[in-house]
């Protein structure tokens, strides 16, 4: 009766130690620093906003050098949120926003009430203060972040936005020089 037991203990001794090493394999992810999570959620609005913004201006610009950009800016940004998706879900405290913020809510609801050189103008405006707040939110990831995998993401995507920034600027001045009525 006593081995009896004993084996029994030893078993439920088993089992429940399997059971911890599951709960420590699912648990296993890091957490990341703040400055990391700050970034990484900055960066998930960030793409967010270009996908859905680009995907109106893809449809709805009135000039074709601002469909086009927005066509680009769906693309590019479709692919640094799989990656940004991707690495976050390597951590434990990483959730990402699944849509707009209240901010870009409003720019969207004055986008989809225009038509013509307004819609293209204050698409372009917004792309231009977006890619610049981006930009201070890379920054502050590569001179302070502590996750290399994240550290690595932003100084791959740094150089694009800086691209974007660049291209919604030299459209913008187009648009200033030959505004075209509604």
């Amino acid at each position: 009766m006593i081995t009896r037991l004993k084996t029994l203990a030893l078993a439920v001794g088993c089992f429940a130690t399997t059971l911890a090493c599951d709960d420590e394999d699912s648990d296993n992810k890091r957490a990341l620093a703040s400055t990391d999570r700050t970034f990484v959620q900055g960066a998930a609005v960030s793409n967010i906003a270009e996908i859905d913004f680009g995907a109106l201006a893809a449809t709805r610009g009135n000039s074709e050098m601002v469909r086009e950009y927005g066509q680009h800016m769906v693309a590019e940004h479709t692919t640094a949120h799989n990656e940004l998706r991707a690495l976050a879900d390597d951590y434990n405290n990483a959730d990402l926003p699944g849509e707009l913020d209240a901010q870009h809510k409003q720019v969207r609801e004055r986008l989809l009430n225009l038509t013509g050189y307004s819609f293209d103008s204050l698409y372009i405006s917004s792309q231009i203060v977006d890619h610049e707040m981006t930009l201070d939110i890379f920054q502050t990831e590569l001179s302070g972040g502590v996750e290399q995998p994240i550290k690595t993401y932003a100084q791959k995507y740094q150089p694009h936005i800086q691209m974007h920034l660049e291209k919604a600027d030299s459209i913008m001045n187009v648009l200033l020089a030959d505004p075209q009525s509604d």
